[in-house]
């Protein structure tokens, strides 16, 4: 998974490894916050997945929870999530599955 967002000091570029079943994530992240890199940062939620192809993840995060919506390819192989709460910095989120 690959994210990219805005925050206060720029942009903030995140790789995801996680694994996935059952409705429920769970994984790590290595984040590049406008030049200043971590790694192993920890993440889980939920996801639901409609059969028309919606999707919906719930990101729990040890500042609260983020709550994505988007849409998944018609073979499970690609989706695309967003987040663009008022008030939070707008996010976008791309997964492939290996």
């Amino acid at each position: 998974l690959i994210s990219l967002a805005t925050s206060a000091t720029g942009t903030v570029g995140r790789y995801y490894s996680v694994g996935v079943a059952n409705g429920v994530f769970a994984g790590a992240y290595i984040e590049n916050n406008s030049g200043t890199s971590s790694t192993n940062n920890l993440v889980s939620g939920t996801y639901t997945a409609a059969a028309d192809g919606t999707m919906t993840a719930v990101v729990t995060g040890a500042t609260g929870n983020s709550t994505l919506t988007g849409a998944m390819s018609a073979d499970g192989n690609v989706f695309v999530l967003a987040d663009l709460t008022s008030g939070e910095a707008a996010t976008l989120l791309v997964g492939l599955r290996q």
